[in-house]
């Protein structure tokens, strides 16, 4: 076999190879995003800081990286409507959920 032939067959292999990583690394990327997308998608949960604003991120302790001034704990909640599951993160996009106290009723 000559030396082009080999670093051909050589060149071929290591596109194959590089194909079924990244195709494998696609559909697991796929699934893990399905997973978490099942798990929290359409919930409502108590964020953990009680931050306002539009944009809020946190470190893996969820300590607050950025975001808006503090809030009530009324308004807390947020309802999960998408998910998505990138290198560094996952990201959660929904709504606010705010809790109105009635004085006269004495609920919220």
């Amino acid at each position: 076999m000559t030396s082009v032939l080999r670093l051909a067959l050589s060149r071929l292999f290591f596109a194959a190879i590089a194909s079924v990583i990244l195709i494998s690394t696609a559909a697991l990327a796929d699934s893990l995003e399905q997973a978490a997308a099942s798990e929290w998608q359409n919930h409502v949960y108590t964020l953990r800081v009680w931050v306002g604003g539009d944009n809020i991120e946190t470190d893996e302790n969820g300590r607050v990286l950025h975001g808006g001034s503090p809030v009530s704990w009324t308004q807390a909640r947020f309802e999960v409507q998408k998910v998505s599951v990138h290198r560094d993160k996952i990201e959660f996009r929904g709504n606010r959920v705010g809790l109105l106290y009635d004085k006269d009723k004495r609920q919220f």
